[in-house]
């Protein structure tokens, strides 16, 4: 369905779909980032380089 033929009721529940999609991704980032942080003060290592978060992040 093209967006021009959708309801206003219609186009208001994909953008809250999609807003919750890229909220969810956005918090398991910022999980996975909290993960990788508590393995690396467990494992003694010294801080991640900011390459290595965002690799960790996926960017």
């Amino acid at each position: 369905m093209l967006l021009k033929d959708m309801t206003v009721e219609q186009l208001e529940e994909l953008i809250d779909k999609k807003f919750d999609e890229r909220l969810d991704d956005f918090l398991f980032d910022i999980e996975d980032y909290a993960v990788a942080l508590e393995r690396s003060r467990a494992g003694g290592r010294k801080n991640y380089t900011s390459q290595e978060i965002r690799e960790l992040l996926g960017f």
